[in-house]
């Protein structure tokens, strides 16, 4: 005699099915761009049904917004020691702690950061627009630059060429992690005004 197997779904509270839909999307933003990702694939992955996924996000661009939101920021962990380290130095580990942040958030980063196609919308220029300003402000402290309006703006414009680099690194291994630090830091160095500094 088989025992009947019980297929029903439990029940989660909002918060926590908003967070698993967001999960699985994540998983597949890892490893396939926003255009090849499609809303069926998203509410299977998640385990819902499109209808449940349109009741929490509305659209599928308003879940890739929620995953962007996250996925564009740098890495959480804490920077590394920098007290009493010259100012290249310091610039030196900063972009190597985002080439590991990179690593860490990996297929998922490199792909959302760019949101490559979608920065005709506001809504996404936003989202990626204040993860690059917190970024900057964070670069700017942890090198020990002045954070004035043309700092943080040079500072700023680097968040596009950090990404392509690390698009070219990590998707299609044109470059190495050296040759990122030898392009970013003289960059970066330049754009908080000491790019004669030698010093370290």
């Amino acid at each position: 005699m088989s025992e009947a197997v019980s297929t029903r779904r439990v029940r989660l509270p909002p918060a926590e099915r908003r967070e698993r839909i967001i999960a699985a999307a994540r998983d597949l933003y890892r490893e396939r761009d926003y255009a090849s990702v499609s809303m069926e694939e998203l509410a299977q992955a998640a385990g819902v049904t499109r209808g449940l996924l349109n009741h929490y996000f509305g659209s599928k661009r308003d879940l890739f917004l929620a995953v962007l939101a996250i996925t564009v920021r740098l890495p959480v962990g804490g920077l590394p020691d920098l007290d009493g380290r010259p100012r290249r130095e310091r610039a030196a580990r900063v972009i190597g702690w985002i080439l590991d942040g990179a690593i860490a958030y990996g297929q998922e980063w490199v792909t959302t950061s760019g949101a490559e196609g979608l920065h005709d919308g506001s809504d996404v220029q936003a989202i990626v627009d204040a993860a690059d300003d917190r970024a900057a402000q964070l670069v700017i402290d942890a090198v020990g630059a002045d954070d004035t309006p043309p700092t943080r703006a040079r500072v700023r414009a680097l968040a596009p060429l950090i990404k392509a680099l690390c698009r070219e690194w990590l998707q299609r291994g044109t470059i190495g992690r050296d040759d990122i630090l030898e392009i970013a830091v003289p960059a970066l160095l330049a754009a908080v005004g000491d790019a004669a500094d030698r010093s370290g």
